[in-house]
């Protein structure tokens, strides 16, 4: 029995299934094509970076590591704390489906700071298109930029970048071609 318990939590961690020990997440910030460089601002420069929180625990994040890149006016900002919490909820009057506006502000010394909101299906904290993003970054005078595009992403990191397992298969797979191109070329040159 206890064989098949371990064989049990193996399979899940491998197939990524979470297990109950915890809730914390981590998400990057990404734009459609998953490239990092994040979202952009409507009057230029960017914004990406990865923060983890406990998606059981609305409050302050566990971790953040976001800038907002420099553009004309505005100087940029690398913020490391924030906090996050559910706005509202809305019902989608023709599905009944409820979904909860999330809102993640991340901050170093308030006023200055990037808000990110998105909607999210109700009880849930998977990622997903960013609808609204402002940062304030200076209060006088007032320097405050915006992306309404809806482009920018919040995903799992591990989609952006593949594990090192994925790249020991794809190097392995590169290995055998060559491997096998070159015994081709022996067999070749032998024959003649």
């Amino acid at each position: 029995m206890r064989h098949r318990l371990s064989l049990a939590v193996v399979f899940l961690t491998i197939a990524g299934a979470p297990l109950a020990a915890g809730s914390i997440v981590t998400f990057a910030i990404v734009s459609p094509s998953l490239g990092l460089n994040g979202g952009v601002f409507d009057a230029g420069g960017s914004y990406f970076g990865t923060f983890s929180l406990d998606a059981n625990l609305p409050g302050p994040l566990i971790s953040a590591d976001i800038t907002a890149t420099p553009f004309g006016a505005f100087p940029g900002e690398h913020f490391t704390a924030g906090l996050w919490g559910v706005e509202g909820t809305l019902t989608d009057p023709t599905s009944k489906v409820q979904y909860d506006s999330d809102r993640i502000v991340f901050f170093n010394q308030l006023p200055i700071s990037l808000d990110l909101t998105l909607l999210q299906r109700h009880g849930t904290l998977v990622g997903g298109q960013i609808s609204d993003v402002t940062e304030v970054e200076s209060e006088f005078p007032v320097l405050v930029r915006y992306d309404r595009s809806g482009r920018a992403l919040l995903v799992d990191p591990t989609l952006v970048s593949p594990e090192p397992v994925t790249w020991v298969y794809s190097l392995l797979g590169v290995a055998a071609i060559a491997l096998a191109r070159s015994r081709r070329r022996h067999e070749r040159a032998g024959a003649r």
